[in-house]
């Protein structure tokens, strides 16, 4: 709708690759266990771990003229999303249909089951967020999507933002948890849907949190939509060669860059979450963004070509260093593998200023 057609197939072949990628689970922050484990790794880091770098999954390289066509194609991203609505009622239409689906997925892989059904109110509201009570999800959504100007995206990318602009709709948790449990994962506290302008809270989830952090959730789930119109959900790069590197397991970058952006526009706003998300893959987003530049790291975010990031890290770590950061495949690995090469390189000064900054401190990734 509004791409030619002969982006098409690469269009549909971008969601296909997207709908893990984007789709966001706001889980708790990490458990005292994990935070440990983490903190010991880096402690005791040393020149193993490049071969710990090693041994996480390798960067996959699509070749040839097809990796060139979808990186071409992803570059151009989204004029608007497949399926886009224009009101709230609609969009609740489009979750209870989430639903439907959800408990007839559960039924068919477990016919005992006796899912909680669909309570009378559970989708009904005003159809205008601006209708919304104040202070909720629906209302909040409204101050969320005015941070997201030119200034945050860009003129052309704003321009596409605006006309279809988000709708978030806070849903029963009982949603969340059909998903969560077909997934095997934990069940969501929000959710961005891609191909679509949707954006599903917890109600649950956001009853529970204070209106600082309900306001950075839904950014987080607005950038999953800005980079979604952008192309940033396919993550990739360019090669020495200049040859098209499309990856596939550069999910814990991309939510780590999002988490990391999210933060940053909350507290530009004076609005402190008091809590990271995904804190080793927030913190390595963070060091791309020192080494890199804000806006560097802020245009590959939103459209994807990681090119530059790529460079600059390399130039200033070593050659090699950023396609090893990638093979590792998730945020511990790669804020390990990055902290031992930095402070090989003699940055620990610079390490020591960065991991004072306060998103930083909170994700609680290092000491």
């Amino acid at each position: 709708m509004g791409k030619r057609m002969g982006d098409a197939v690469g269009a549909a072949e971008t969601l296909i690759r997207q709908a893990h990628v984007v789709q966001q689970h706001i889980g708790p922050p990490p458990v005292a266990g994990e935070a440990q484990r983490l903190r010991s790794a880096v402690a005791t880091a040393t020149e193993s771990l490049q071969r710990v770098a090693e041994q996480g999954r390798r960067v996959g390289l699509a070749a040839g003229a097809d990796a060139e066509s979808r990186f071409r194609d992803a570059s151009r991203g989204f004029e608007r999303p497949g399926r886009a609505f224009r009101t709230l009622a609609e969009a609740r239409r489009h979750s209870r249909e989430e639903e439907d689906s959800y408990r007839r997925q559960l039924l068919a892989r477990h016919p005992n089951a006796r899912p909680a059904a669909v309570q009378p109110g559970d989708y009904a509201g005003p159809a205008d967020p601006r209708q919304a009570p104040a202070g909720s999800t629906e209302r909040l959504s409204v101050e969320v999507a005015g941070w997201m100007d030119r200034s945050v995206l860009g003129d052309a990318l704003a321009g596409r933002f605006a006309r279809t602009p988000p709708l978030v709709t806070e849903d029963p948790h009982r949603l969340f948890q059909f998903e969560g449990l077909l997934t095997g994962g934990m069940s969501a506290g929000g959710m961005y849907e891609p191909g679509t302008n949707h954006i599903m809270m917890d109600a649950d989830a956001m009853a529970d949190a204070s209106p600082a952090a309900r306001r950075h959730f839904i950014a987080h789930e607005m950038m999953h939509y800005a980079a979604y119109l952008g192309g940033g959900a396919t993550i990739r790069w360019r090669d020495g060669r200049g040859a098209a590197v499309i990856p596939s397991n550069m999910e814990f970058l991309h939510e780590g860059a999002t988490e990391l952006m999210a933060q940053q526009l909350s507290r530009a706003h004076g609005s402190d979450p008091g809590s990271v998300s995904y804190g080793a893959e927030t913190t390595v987003a963070f060091y791309l963004q020192q080494i890199a530049g804000a806006s560097v790291l802020g245009a590959a975010y939103l459209g994807g070509d990681f090119t530059s990031v790529r460079r600059a890290v390399d130039a200033k770590l070593g050659a090699g260093t950023f396609d090893r950061m990638a093979a590792t495949g998730n945020g511990s690995g790669a804020l390990v593998y990055l902290r031992e090469r930095m402070q090989a390189r003699g940055m620990g000064a610079e390490l020591a200023v960065w991991d004072a900054n306060p998103i930083v401190k909170t994700a609680g990734a290092i000491d």
